[in-house]
């Protein structure tokens, strides 16, 4: 039997807002898997499903996902890594620096 794996990571609880940030994410086809980290309760001043690019790290890059409770950490796996420029200039287009 083959399952049908997503491409996220062990954790996929997300708020509404930020769900549809990451799917949007997902469908740029250069990105493999997106792998979310911890989800912290705080204020902050991005709108609710604003996606914004942190840093470049070893296959991808991590960015923050700000959702109406709080903040989540995302890791964004990118295969082949030289089309990490691209993937970033796509997210400016959509939200912004």
């Amino acid at each position: 039997m083959i399952l049908c794996m997503a491409l996220q990571g062990r954790h996929k609880t997300l708020d509404k807002h930020v769900k549809r940030s990451v799917a949007w994410l997902e469908d740029i086809p250069y990105v493999t898997k997106v792998v979310l980290g911890f989800s912290e309760n705080c204020r902050h001043r991005y709108a609710p499903g604003s996606l914004k690019y942190k840093r470049n790290v070893r296959g991808g890059f991590k960015m923050n996902a700000y959702s109406g409770k709080g903040v989540t950490d995302i890791f964004v796996k990118i295969e082949p890594i030289e089309q990490r420029e691209h993937v970033k200039m796509l997210m400016v287009q959509k939200f912004g620096e």
